[in-house]
């Protein structure tokens, strides 16, 4: 009985004629390091980027009213931003006093990959 190899000199595929060589582990991927967040300005605050995509948004809010009858303005930052759990995707907010405290806020959560 002959048998038809696919190996060696009598295969029709040059590229069965090299010597098999078993694979090399893959190396392990580099790091990449976290994409810088963007802040740009919108009509209603800011909307932070990573990569041009958003991640969160700042809205600077206001409330007028009055205190012991004095009028008083108080002034706030409200943050949005998405969070993915076990159970889905959910829309989280944060509540501060200034701006640079929202940017802190969101640099500090989604440094590393963070919340996404």
């Amino acid at each position: 009985m002959t048998a038809i190899s696919t190996m060696g000199d009598t295969a029709q595929n040059p590229l069965a004629r090299l010597p098999h060589l078993p694979f090399a582990p893959a190396l392990p991927k580099p790091k990449a390091a976290p994409a810088h967040i963007v802040f740009n300005q919108s009509r209603t605050g800011y909307i932070a980027y990573r990569k041009g995509t958003p991640l969160a948004w700042l809205v600077l809010g206001y409330h007028q009213g009055q205190l012991n009858k004095q009028r008083k303005l108080v002034k706030f930052v409200d943050v949005a931003y998405h969070r993915q759990n076990t159970h889905g995707i959910s829309m989280e907010t944060a509540f501060f006093d200034t701006l640079p405290e929202a940017m802190q806020f969101i640099r500090t959560t989604f440094s590393n990959g963070g919340v996404q």
